[in-house]
């Protein structure tokens, strides 16, 4: 599963409990859950692809933009072969025609309704070519809705034990933004927590799509 693949790739000292230093242990103790720390999205990417992740995922919690990560770069058929043998997807996008997705497209320099579009598409290939795709017993495992506030994350929760974090930034794009890796490692809070807290009160908030 992904969790097996972070701490395989994890140095030593973020996952075997043996700090080498003072720094590293008050670091280790106030930030347990981090497990890496990348300078944008496509260099998190270039470590881990979407199939690493994805493949053997039993539940997959995501909000964010256009979610790119997995309306793009993962195979549909893969995605209904998952869905179909017994994963849990819910989806979070930014309303398309909403206040909140033209503000980002202002913030980030496109044109009017570029990102809108983008996200339209992927919603329609979710809906369209994944979810109306499923059987009856399957579909009732996916779940798609969309939110219109300040986009401040996107957030991938896998498994409720790992997750990808990447804030948005002014004037950045979302590709060009720093990534966290992170593991739950606690019972209760945490960074996971946190990230997981943002989620699910989107996800309470949400709205239904067209």
């Amino acid at each position: 599963m992904a969790a097996e693949l972070i701490v395989r790739q994890t140095p030593r000292s973020l996952t075997a409990g043996e700090p080498n230093d003072a720094l590293t242990q008050i670091v280790g103790d106030q930030f347990a859950d981090l497990a890496g720390v990348f300078a944008s999205r496509s260099e998190f990417q270039s470590k881990f692809s979407s199939s690493e992740l994805l493949d053997n995922a039993q539940q997959i919690h995501a909000a964010g933009l256009s979610l790119n990560m997995l309306c793009q770069t993962y195979s549909e058929a893969r995605l209904r072969e998952i869905i179909e043998n017994g994963t849990s997807l819910r989806r979070l996008f930014l309303k398309p025609d909403g206040r909140y997705i033209a503000e980002r497209e202002r913030e980030e320099g496109y044109p009017k309704g570029r990102l809108s579009a983008l996200t339209a598409m992927n919603l329609m290939i979710l809906q369209e070519r994944v979810y109306e795709r499923l059987s009856p017993e399957a579909q009732a495992r996916c779940e798609i809705g969309v939110y219109d506030e300040p986009i401040r994350f996107n957030v991938l929760l896998l498994d409720a034990q790992l997750c990808v974090a990447q804030p948005y930034l002014p004037d950045v794009r979302g590709v060009d933004s720093p990534t966290l890796l992170i593991r739950k490692r606690r019972l209760s809070g945490g960074l996971y927590a946190i990230f997981d807290q943002i989620f699910r009160t989107l996800w309470e908030r949400r709205l239904d799509h067209d």
